[in-house]
């Protein structure tokens, strides 16, 4: 599988899914699994150490434990409003230093297939640089800006 993500992408990445719904670690890892188009998962002993930090936090609380026959506990965790908080502050900062970084290796990704003469290569990267601005555009209209 693909490479990890850095552990604070990895704690905003948990706390984003709590704020899909309530989810125990192993659907979190699933979830990760289908965001990342199946190239990377966390390892449990990457995960759960963290559920573990975040609820000392407070940011995220057990709201049930699942008590399996094979599987041990399943505990599920919700976000809390202090996680809240914490995924509006750091998901804006982390954004804002990304944004510009990810659109620059994208703008080299095209030069870089041109001089390559790759069509194939080139309109992979203007794929994904449309898709950018549709979630883009579908954000501000589902939100009304």
């Amino acid at each position: 599988m693909g490479k990890p993500p850095h552990r604070s992408m990895l704690r905003l990445l948990v706390l984003r899914l709590l704020l899909e719904k309530d989810m125990h670690g192993y659907e979190m890892m699933k979830r990760l699994k289908e965001l990342s188009n199946n190239t990377w998962k966390p390892a449990p002993s990457t995960l759960y150490p963290l559920l573990n930090s975040l609820e000392k936090e407070g940011l995220i609380r057990t709201v049930s434990v699942e008590h399996g026959v094979r599987s041990g506990s399943r505990i599920r965790y919700a976000l809390t409003r202090k996680g809240l908080e914490e995924l509006a502050d750091r998901s804006l900062r982390a954004i804002r230093g990304m944004n510009k970084a990810l659109l620059y290796i994208l703008e080299g990704t095209l030069k870089a297939c041109r001089q390559l003469g790759d069509e194939k290569c080139i309109d992979e990267a203007l794929g994904i640089i449309k898709d950018y601005f549709k979630l883009v555009h579908e954000a501000e209209k589902k939100y009304n800006r």
